[in-house]
């Protein structure tokens, strides 16, 4: 057994707007989108098989074909769903007795090349019997022998029970079709479109498929284009996760329909009764909608359907309009919309980490969708611990597409943390997405040393600390795991372009605290930035096997001051030449003083300055000065005053100095006013304490510290 942080969900714009206002928004009943729990499955690219029953009963059911020129609807609408990140993957098998090679459509990029070469095949056939069991066989074949991470799903077009020359009952034969589909195609979603749906037999037949294919079966009485068409329309939302399908039929004035904003996609299906009749979709804007338009994907069959699929639709009024013929036309609007993610903390989450929220809102496809002006993104997040505890996030863009939040949330408590983020556009409400986060006292890292944006010295040994932590607290290896801790701790550092640069594994050091493992480097031995990452991995002393979430931290190696004038001394020395020459003329300008400066409280004296052969002179205060700074603390010490001949003729005996009034904590040390002292003159500092200006050096005095 093993356990295992892995995400569980996958995947800083900030607008003036706050989570307050968002709540205020809500109370005061701004339009709002229907609020819906969203699956936390990644839509993925599909392989779907196309199952035609070609049996010799089929030619009464549908002696027209219907069915065939409804498989051609399906081709072309799951086609109008079809980009490079989802390669939608449509194969054709007709079936009777068999299902024969030479008459089938290998799974086949849905591009418009491969749809007539699948519609090529979709032709009337007699191929006797139903044999659904070898119809299975040569699409779990193909599954098994396809690419990982697509999926997968059978529908089939069939008018009755299963039969073949063995003439078993139904109920053999519907117990082959299970078992089979139990053990070679439990991960394949299986639909079955029954035609012909009544009858004593199909009462019998139905309870078998819905069992077989866990409910997604669909009854049609009879063989009606239009009815079928919608079918494969939902068909095609249950596998793309498309949750938003509505119909509507156009009156011959025409109906608006209202666009929102952020929609990843919207497909327009044209159903018409009459194949004259002509059907034109405007746009907000006035403008129609053409096939050739650069965001428009279109199909037809030439008769009675059409396909309208528009890449992120701009929001407003949209209509429909019968621009000539008559008869019914019915258009099903389907929404694909923008969805937020939930990209971090992943679950479960180590308790006393800290949570740090990062959200995506994105096309399904990964990129980025462009922000509109007139409907400024918002994101929020409110987060409830298992205390009922409630904290309110505010997200900040980083990247395209990708928000972090502002707020980050301690995780001190063990249970269910459930995050319910909130897109706004404008005044609108998107829907909301809740992802639960469970929290445990699991083993977790903390990086140390490098820290995080931080810059070093290239060509100095590179210190490597991390510390093994639970439930907040520091931990001990031997505590928590079986193995030796010079096998569970190690990192690897990239470079700026993603090299790995070594793998290093981390020793424990008890001098440096419980749980410190560190270990130092000379890597690296270039100036850039590099990624530390830092992985936790072993057995537990429960025996289950577990590895935490990686630790990443980003900092920089850089050349070390000195080795950076040493590469570039010629234009320092020219950049700093005119100043330092400008200065010299400036101190050789300044008179140089005599005599001393005594510092006195009352009748003790504290202290001394030297003036003689200087040309200026601070004096301080604070820790170690004879001048105290109130409270005494070591860290707190400033100029009182600053001293320096006077610059004019006969002034050898006079100064200038340039003393505080009294001390403000904070106060700049550059508040200063002028005064000027001849020999024996003084001033106060700091309330208390005199400053006497003597022109010639006195005697040595004793010092009384002052307390």
């Amino acid at each position: 057994m093993s356990l295992s942080i892995t995400p569980s969900v996958t995947g800083r714009v900030v607008i003036g707007f706050s989570l307050p206002l968002l709540l205020v928004t809500l109370v005061m009943g701004l339009p709002i989108l229907q609020v819906q729990a969203q699956p936390l499955e990644t839509p993925r690219p599909l392989d779907v098989f196309l199952l035609l029953d070609q049996s010799e009963g089929m030619r009464w059911v549908d002696p027209e074909n219907i069915r065939l020129e409804a498989a051609k609807y399906f081709t072309k609408y799951l086609a109008a769903f079809y980009t490079d990140i989802f390669d939608h993957h449509l194969g054709l098998i007709n079936f009777g007795t068999t299902a024969p090679a030479e008459k089938m459509v290998p799974l086949t990029p849905l591009d418009r090349q491969a749809i007539s070469s699948i519609e090529r095949k979709i032709v009337p056939l007699d191929l006797d019997y139903t044999s659904f069991i070898n119809a299975l066989q040569v699409a779990a074949q193909s599954f098994a022998s396809g690419a990982e991470g697509r999926k997968r799903a059978v529908v089939i077009f069939t008018d009755g029970r299963p039969n073949d020359r063995r003439e078993l009952t139904t109920e053999a034969y519907f117990k082959e079709i299970e078992e089979f589909v139990a053990k070679n195609m439990a991960e394949v979603s299986l639909y079955v479109i029954a035609v012909g749906a009544e009858g004593k037999s199909w009462s019998l037949d139905k309870q078998f498929w819905e069992e077989i294919t866990r409910g997604r079966v669909f009854e049609l009485r009879a063989v009606d284009e239009v009815e079928l068409e919608k079918i494969y329309n939902t068909i095609v939302f249950q596998l793309l996760r498309i949750p938003e399908l509505h119909w509507d039929q156009v009156p011959e004035e025409g109906l608006e329909i209202k666009i929102e904003p952020y929609l990843d996609k919207v497909a327009f299906s044209v159903l018409k009764e009459n194949p004259k009749v002509e059907f034109s979709l405007i746009r907000g804007d006035g403008e129609k909608v053409r096939p050739g338009d650069p965001d428009v994907t279109y199909y037809s069959s030439g008769r009675l359907f059409e396909i309208y699929a528009i890449s992120e639709p701009s929001a407003g009024i949209w209509r429909y309009t019968i621009t000539r013929g008559r008869g019914r036309v019915e258009v099903g609007k389907a929404l694909t919309r923008v969805e937020v993610k939930l990209v971090q903390p992943f679950s479960p989450h180590p308790q006393g980490k800290t949570m740090e929220l990062l959200a995506s809102f994105r096309k399904r496809d990964g990129s980025p969708i462009k922000e509109l002006a007139t409907y400024p993104l918002w994101i929020g997040a409110r987060v409830i611990k298992p205390g009922g505890t409630e904290v309110l996030v505010e997200f900040e863009k980083i990247e395209e597409g990708l928000y972090q939040g502002k707020e980050i949330i301690q995780s001190d408590e063990a249970g269910q943390y459930l995050v319910t983020l909130t897109v706004k556009a404008g005044t609108l409400i998107l829907p909301e997405l809740q992802v639960p986060i469970e929290v445990k006292p699991l083993p977790y890292l903390e990086v140390v040393s490098p820290r995080g944006g931080a810059d070093y010295i290239l060509g100095e040994p590179l210190e490597i600390e991390v510390q093994l932590r639970q439930a907040g607290r520091p931990a001990k290896a031997q505590e928590l795991f079986r193995d030796d801790p010079r096998s569970l701790i190690w990192v690897t550092l990239m470079d700026a372009q993603g090299e790995l640069v070594d793998t290093i594994r981390l020793s424990e050091d008890p001098q440096r605290g419980v749980g410190v493992f560190v270990v130092q480097t000379d890597l690296p031995r270039k100036e850039e930035s590099y990624s530390l990452t830092a992985y936790l991995a072993g057995t537990l002393t429960s025996g289950e096997r577990y590895k935490a979430w990686p630790e990443v931290v980003s900092f920089r190696i850089e050349k070390g001051w000195l080795s950076k004038v040493s590469e570039r001394w010629p234009w320092f020395a020219g950049l700093l030449a005119p100043g330092g020459l400008i200065y010299f003329l400036y101190w050789q300008r300044l008179p140089v003083l005599n005599g001393m400066i005594q510092v006195q409280k009352g009748n003790d004296i504290l202290g001394e300055h030297i003036l003689t052969g200087r040309r200026k002179l601070k004096v301080r205060a604070g820790k170690g000065y004879p001048i105290p700074l109130p409270p005494d603390d070591p860290k707190k010490q400033r100029v009182v005053a600053k001293i320096r001949g006077k610059r004019r003729e006969n002034a050898d005996g006079s100064i200038e100095v340039l003393p505080l009034v009294e001390y403000q904590e904070g106060e700049k040390s550059d508040s200063f006013t002028t005064r000027e002292l001849d020999d024996g003159e003084s001033i106060v500092v700091m309330d208390d304490y005199v400053l006497t200006y003597h022109r010639r050096l006195k005697p040595p005095v004793r010092l009384v510290r002052v307390l």
